[in-house]
């Protein structure tokens, strides 16, 4: 039987890593199965109420993986305009600069600056006990705050084990990175071995934006005000890497694939339509990581 592809097992493993509880894992957990992993891995859990965790193992065909958990979503009953409004106020909307090895790399988002520096010593801990010099490279990937937190993950790694290759996956990731940490990324040559995909109208990846003095999506549902997408502006940061945007042809009733310039046009008018038609559930289900993220590659 062939190997599932790469980003395949990676969205599995972002599935699986919202079964983290008690700093462990079961082998149970939906995704578990389909990542490859040789032996259970090892879970972390950080910050308040243990609300940022991670696990870091290593695949039966010579991969490290590590790979964050994301926002845990709304439960059943629960309004999605709630679930919405609680992202925007997870957000610190405060930069703060980013430093690797007592050098500056830039400007972040301060709430997952503080998240990734709260699992980093666990991370790295781990990392030390695996042999990642007879890897392939490591896999860093996360769903939602999990995929925000990947290129600051990217960005201790590179530092801490220059010899390690390293490929970035991150599905759904809001806007993390000041235009000085993304100059840095790139220049680390990280740009290059990063992928981001976004899902057709999740709100998510747009996070935080603003539009005319409010804070853009749940506010101005609440409120009951129109967008005007000519309006958009980003707040303080960007992302970074190669965007797929994933998107269902009701025609073929088949999931596509569209980059960059033309993933990224289309992602603001598909959440534009959803926004005016105040779609709430379908810009939620968006979001989640066994929708989209998981049926575009066609496996079973």
């Amino acid at each position: 039987m062939p190997t599932p592809p790469r980003d395949y097992r990676l969205i599995n493993a972002c599935i699986a890593a919202y079964g983290i509880a008690g700093g462990t894992l079961d082998p149970k957990t939906p995704g578990y199965d389909k990542i490859g992993l040789k032996a259970p891995p090892k879970c972390f859990v950080a910050g308040d109420q243990a609300i940022d965790a991670c696990f870091v193992g290593e695949t039966t065909d010579d991969w490290a993986v590590l790979a964050f958990r994301g926002t845990l979503p709304p439960g059943p009953g629960k309004d999605p305009l709630d679930w919405i409004l609680d992202w925007l106020q997870d957000f610190q909307i405060g930069p703060v600069p980013w430093t690797v090895n007592g050098k500056q790399f830039g400007i972040v988002e301060g709430g997952f600056a503080r998240a990734m520096l709260a699992l980093w010593p666990s991370i790295k801990g781990e990392l030390d006990k695996i042999d990642l010099n007879s890897k392939k490279g490591l896999w860093i990937t996360g769903h939602s705050k999990g995929g925000s937190l990947t290129g600051l993950a990217a960005s201790l790694v590179r530092a801490a084990y220059p010899k390690t290759a390293l490929q970035i996956v991150a599905f759904a990731p809001a806007l993390t990175y000041g235009q000085d940490f993304k100059t840095t990324y790139y220049a680390e040559g990280l740009g290059n071995a990063t992928v981001r995909y976004q899902n057709e109208c999740d709100i998510v990846p747009f996070l935080p934006l603003i539009l005319s003095g409010a804070a853009f999506g749940a506010v101005l549902w609440a409120f009951g005000k129109t967008p005007h997408l000519d309006q958009i502006k980003l707040l303080e940061y960007d992302a970074v890497g190669t965007l797929n945007y994933i998107n269902f042809d009701e025609a073929s009733k088949r999931y596509n694939i569209e980059q960059d310039a033309v993933g990224q046009a289309a992602s603001v008018e598909a959440l534009g339509a959803a926004i005016l038609g105040r779609r709430f559930d379908t810009i939620v289900s968006a979001h989640s990581g066994s929708g989209g993220y998981l049926k575009c590659f066609g496996i079973p």
